[in-house]
């Protein structure tokens, strides 16, 4: 084959890749009538055209869609958190919904907190104080069967009482992970 021939080939080809890689993109995401379906199963009726769900790719046709949080915004709008019930299918996803009236919207979110009334409840009641921060400094007390160790360490993340987070030392050439036992201070074994 002449080169002329290879290139008016290519030419000729590369429309139809460009389209068939088109098509195979917008299938392979997430799409407000999947977010509408799954809200119609818990009696929670919105049309797809008054649904933004922002670009979620998918490795599924079908993602098996679940709601994990649903938040009133304003009187006519709410937000929606999902996820796929596989991990692997997709990346949790927040969807932002509108209706005419704020009656529309209450009927929503009372339907809401009749599927999931312990996700209302949590979502009133007091959070844990925050006891470290992140970039904070605070104390590492590193306890051994017949010694204790003090030292000055610089927060990596967040926390409350007894969760774990990181912290580095001061010189940041050791990195350790801690339970925070209180405002500044935290433990760990060794």
């Amino acid at each position: 084959m002449s080169n002329r021939c290879v290139v008016s080939l290519i030419a000729a080809l590369l429309p139809l890749a460009g389209s068939v890689a088109g098509a195979d993109a917008s299938r392979l995401q997430i799409e407000p009538r999947q977010v509408a379906a799954i809200l119609a199963t818990h009696s929670i009726h919105v049309s797809p055209n008054r649904i933004l769900v922002p670009v979620v790719p998918t490795h599924s046709t079908k993602p098996d869609l679940e709601i994990a949080a649903f938040e009133i915004l304003d009187p006519t709008r709410a937000r929606v958190k999902l996820r796929c019930r596989d991990a692997r299918d997709c990346l949790p996803f927040f969807a932002t919904m509108s209706w005419d009236s704020n009656a529309e919207l209450e009927n929503a979110g009372e339907k809401w907190k009749r599927i999931r009334p312990e996700s209302a409840s949590r979502a009133s009641g007091p959070e844990a104080p925050l006891l470290v921060r992140t970039g904070d400094t605070a104390i590492l007390v590193l306890e051994g069967e017949h010694v204790r160790i003090q030292l000055p360490v610089i927060c990596l993340s967040s926390g409350t009482a007894g969760k774990m987070v990181r912290v580095t030392t001061t010189d940041r050439k050791q990195i350790y992970r801690a339970e925070v036992v209180g405002a500044g201070l935290l433990r760990r074994g060794f």
